[in-house]
C-alpha cells in the first residue's frame, strides 16, 4: 500500500504549539517609534491570522486525510491480530508481509527501540486517528532518513505500527516557520520604511524650528509627503518668512533710529565746544551725555546686529582672548591671563570678540581692576572664565541680567546699557553655548562661557 508524501507534515509540531506574545514593557514615546511598533503590530496580527488559517484549513485537512488513509491499514493489522491471537511469531509474520510496503509490525514488549523513544508524540495526530478508529491509540513522529508515524496498536500496548509518511529532505525548520519569521521581518522592515517616511519631514521641521529659534535662516523646507505633513510645511515656511521679515524690518527700524540719533548727538557736541570757559563744567556734563548716548547706540546696534550673519571661522580662542585683553591690561588695570592650549574651534570672529570683550568690560566696570581669564577645555566643551573681585550679585537676580535693559547696579553700583549681557547671551546661543554668572566663594563674581567642542549646526 503506497501512503501519500506529505511536503508540509513538518508543519504539524509548529501546529501543536502555542505561541505565546509578551506585552512590550518599553513602550516608544516618538513618532516614530510609535508609527513603526504600530505598523509592524498590525502586520504580525496579519499574519497569526494567516497562520491560524493556514492551520485550520490547510494543515490540519491533511492530517485528517494523512490519518484517514493510514486507519485502513491499522484496521487490517488489528482485525489479524484479533483472529488468529497474540503470538510473538504471528506479529513478525505480519512485520514481513507489511515489509514491501516499507511497513513494520514492531513488538516492544522487550523494550522500546531507539527510534520509538526518540519520536516525538503529537496530540493532533492521535486525536485525528482516535476519531478514525473510534478506539484509543498514540501517534508518536519519527525523524530520521525520512518521516515516520508511529502507531500503537489498539488493544496492544506493546504492538507498534510504524509506517513511512514522507521524506524530510534538508529543509528545516518547517516552511511555515521560515514563511512567518519572514513576513514578520519584512512586516518590520516595511514598519521601520513607513515610519520614516512620515518622520523625516517632521525630523526638517525640528532642525528648521531649532534654526529659526536661533536666529538662522533655514531656507523654504521642501513640501513633501501627505496632504497634513505638506500643510504644516507650507504653514512653517510662511511662518519662516514672516519671522524673517519681521526681524529685517527692526534691525532697518533700530538702524534708522540709530543713524538719525547721530546726527543731532554731532551738532550738540559740536556746540558744545562753542561754549566759553565759563560754562566749562556745563560742556563737560553735555560731552558726557552724548557720549553715554553714543555708546547706548553702539549697544543698540550690537545687539540688533549679532553677527548671525558672519561667516565662521577656524581659529585659536586663546589669541582672541589676547587680542581682546590687550588694550584694557593697562594700569591701574591687571588682568591675568591662565589659558590652557585649546584646540582650534569654528566661531564668528567678530560676534565672539563683542562677546569677550562685553565679559571683560563688564568684570572691570562692576568688578575693580583685577580680573582673571581662564580656558580650559574636557572632551565636550570648551569653558571660558571671566573672573572680578567685585561685590557680587543676588543670586536671585543673575538670571535678570540677561535681560535687555537689566542692570545689577543695585547690588554692585556702576552705570550700563543693560544690554551687554543681553548680547553676550545672543552671541553664546548662536554659538550653541550657554553664559551663566555666579558668586565665587571668597569674592567677586564669575561669568562662565561654555562651549560645545562639536557643534550640532555650523
Amino acid at each position: 500500500m503506497r501512503f501519500p508524501t506529505l511536503t508540509k507534515f513538518q508543519l504539524i509540531r509548529t501546529f501543536d504549539s502555542l505561541v505565546h506574545i509578551k506585552r512590550l514593557k518599553l513602550f516608544p514615546t516618538g513618532t516614530f517609534g510609535r508609527i513603526a511598533l504600530m505598523l509592524a503590530v498590525l502586520l504580525i496580527v496579519n499574519q497569526i491570522v494567516t497562520y491560524v488559517w493556514v492551520s485550520y484549513y490547510i494543515i490540519k485537512p491533511q492530517i485528517d486525510q494523512t490519518m484517514y488513509l493510514i486507519t485502513p491499514e491499522i484496521k487490517m493489522v488489528n482485525q489479524q491480530l484479533k483472529q488468529q491471537g497474540i503470538q510473538p511469531l504471528l506479529a513478525a509474520d505480519i512485520d514481513s508481509d507489511l515489509r514491501n510496503s516499507g511497513i513494520r509490525l514492531i513488538d516492544t514488549s522487550s523494550g522500546e527501540p531507539s527510534s520509538l523513544s526518540q519520536a516525538t508524540y503529537y496530540k493532533s495526530l492521535t486525536k485525528s486517528l482516535i476519531n478514525n478508529l473510534n478506539m484509543p491509540t498514540e501517534v508518536r513522529l519519527e525523524e530520521s532518513d525520512a518521516l515516520y508515524a508511529w502507531v500503537k496498536m489498539p488493544e496492544h500496548d506493546h504492538l507498534w505500527l510504524r509506517v513511512p509518511l514522507a521524506s524530510l529532505g534538508s529543509s528545516y525548520p518547517a516552511p511555515l516557520v521560515v514563511f512567518i519569521l519572514a513576513i514578520t521581518f519584512l512586516s518590520i522592515l516595511g514598519g521601520w520604511w513607513v515610519a520614516g517616511s512620515i518622520s523625516r519631514p517632521l525630523k526638517r521641521l525640528e532642525f528648521a524650528a531649532r534654526e529659526i529659534g536661533r536666529g538662522d535662516r533655514p531656507g523654504d523646507l521642501k513640501i513633501v509627503g501627505t496632504s497634513e505633513l505638506k500643510a504644516v510645511t507650507y504653514a512653517f515656511n510662511q511662518m519662516a518668512h514672516d519671522v524673517q521679515q519681521f526681524e529685517e524690518d527692526r534691525t532697518l527700524l533700530l538702524a534708522g533710529i540709530s543713524h538719525d540719533l547721530r546726527t543731532p548727538l554731532t551738532r550738540i557736541r559740536l556746540a558744545s565746544e562753542f561754549l566759553s570757559e565759563q560754562d566749562l563744567e556745563l560742556k563737560e556734563d553735555i560731552i558726557r551725555d552724548t557720549e553715554d548716548m553714543d555708546e547706548i547706540i553702539d549697544q543698540f546696534i550690537g545687539f540688533v546686529r549679532d553677527g548671525r550673519d558672519e561667516h565662521n571661522l577656524q581659529a585659536d580662542l586663546n589669541e582672541l582672548i589676547r587680542i581682546v585683553t590687550a588694550p584694557l591690561d593697562q594700569p591701574p588695570m591687571k588682568i591675568e591671563l591662565k589659558l590652557t592650549d585649546l584646540p582650534d574651534y569654528s566661531f564668528k570672529l567678530l560676534a565672539m570678540k563683542r562677546l569677550l570683550t562685553n565679559l571683560v568690560e563688564n568684570a572691570h566696570r562692576y568688578g575693580g581692576n583685577n580680573l582673571t581669564v581662564i580656558s580650559e577645555f574636557d572632551k565636550n566643551v570648551i569653558r571660558i572664565r571671566v573672573q572680578d573681585l567685585g561685590p557680587g550679585i543676588n543670586d536671585n537676580n543673575i538670571e535678570e541680567l540677561f535681560q535687555p535693559f537689566k542692570r545689577g547696579d543695585a547690588a554692585r553700583g556702576g552705570k550700563g546699557t543693560g544690554l551687554g549681557l543681553a548680547i553676550v547671551q545672543k552671541i553664546a546661543l548662536l554659538h550653541e553655548g550657554e553664559i551663566r554668572l555666579f558668586n565665587r566663594p571668597d569674592k567677586g563674581l564669575e561669568a562662565c562661557l561654555t562651549l560645545p567642542r562639536v557643534r550640532e549646526f555650523n
